[in-house]
């Protein structure tokens, strides 16, 4: 019941978008932004931690939304496709200091959500700077002069990485709930930059098949049902693949 509130929400800012315009949006946004706050407020204080760690990881992307709404009323955001990267960028900065002061006041373990998709965007920023190439939304990843997919995901992938190992080191701080959503965060990167990576050959796939293996294997120890879903997807699409 509580997606489908938040599915409502988004909906009517994307039904409305045109007709709110600049001013509506911020408006709107940050009417919801408040009232997420304090329905999750009320949630924590009637002993409901989960609904209320939804709405507040839900509470950050309302965040961007009146980071974009600021930008477009200030002109700052970028009309050319070639940089309209640069305008997420100040998005994702925006959503990860909402999400890190949230985290300083709420222990919401969700938060690690969106401060996980903020990190993606920066990796991405560093591999426009590493190879001296932008990223252009509007036209196919490794046209000239645009970063490819691979190269994108070449930092993308030590940052699933370092996910993983942030998730251990709150295990080992006992910190159970924050690293499960950790390593679900690093899961996620690190697979998705590894079918990225990897040539779509049978001795790709087989590597796909032995880190698979080795997470189910590694399951046993950290006890994480995340590292046995993804390793099993892993052993199947090899499976299936080869």
């Amino acid at each position: 019941g509580l997606l489908l509130v938040v599915a409502a929400s988004v909906s009517l800012l994307a039904i409305y978008w045109d007709g709110l315009g600049t001013r509506g949006v911020l408006a709107l946004s940050a009417a919801y932004l408040v009232g997420y706050l304090v329905a999750s407020e009320i949630l924590r204080r009637r002993d409901l931690p989960q609904p209320a760690d939804v709405l507040e990881a839900v509470a950050v992307a309302w965040v961007g939304v009146a980071t974009y709404a600021v930008q477009e009323l200030l002109g700052f955001w970028p009309e050319n496709p070639d940089s309209l990267h640069r305008g997420i960028t100040t998005i994702a900065i925006a959503g990860l200091v909402a999400a890190g002061v949230l985290l300083a006041l709420r222990p919401d373990p969700l938060l690690l959500v969106p401060i996980a998709a903020a990190t993606t965007v920066l990796a991405v920023d560093l591999a426009e700077l590493a190879f001296g190439r932008g990223l252009n939304l509007d036209e196919d990843v490794g046209t000239a002069g645009n970063l490819t997919e691979r190269q994108a995901m070449a930092f993308v992938l030590p940052l699933g990485f370092a996910w993983i190992a942030a998730g251990l080191w709150l295990d080992v701080t006992r910190r159970r709930p924050h690293a499960t959503w950790a390593h679900w965060c690093g899961l996620l990167l690190a697979g998705s930059a590894t079918m990225a990576l990897i040539p779509k050959t049978v001795p790709g796939f087989t590597l796909v098949g032995v880190l698979g293996a080795s997470a189910l294997f590694f399951s046993a120890f950290v006890r994480h049902w995340s590292f046995t879903v993804v390793g099993a997807a892993g052993v199947l699409m090899a499976t299936v693949a080869s």
